[in-house]
């Protein structure tokens, strides 16, 4: 059976396939359903994250806005438009953010490697280790 949309058939099976891609770096990654208006991203299962996805060739500062608008639903603080290139496969495909976003979250990222070293030296004191 024949699907009424072609692009929009073309558009979910790049959601599956870039969702079962990513689920083998973090498991808890699947394929939202859509909601309409109230659509909160493509991609559930990532804290803190809202994921657009579109299988286009190139990209579109639509996708972009749109997954910043599904973020505000779905009240994440960080976005990010996926799309993938044709005749590429999914690990080729590219994912766009702010460069506002992009700086939270390597802030984020290095805040937590500080409270790492913080806990890993409070672990070692705890068994005895020298400062």
């Amino acid at each position: 059976r024949r699907m009424a949309n072609p692009n929009k058939a073309k558009g979910s099976g790049f959601e599956i396939i870039w969702c079962n891609y990513a689920s083998t770096f973090v498991p808890s990654i699947e394929r939202r359903v859509t909601r309409g208006m109230n659509d909160c991203g493509d991609v559930s299962g990532l804290r803190d994250w809202t994921i657009e996805l579109k299988a286009t060739n190139s990209f579109s500062l639509t996708g972009l806005t749109e997954a910043e608008r599904e973020a505000n639903q779905a009240n994440t603080p960080w976005y990010a438009y996926g799309w993938k290139w044709a005749r590429h496969s999914v690990h080729k495909s590219v994912m766009s953010t702010h460069t506002s976003v992009f700086c939270e979250v390597l802030e984020h990222i290095n805040d937590l490697e500080e409270e790492n070293k913080k806990l890993r030296f409070a672990l070692k004191m705890m068994k005895g280790g020298a400062a």
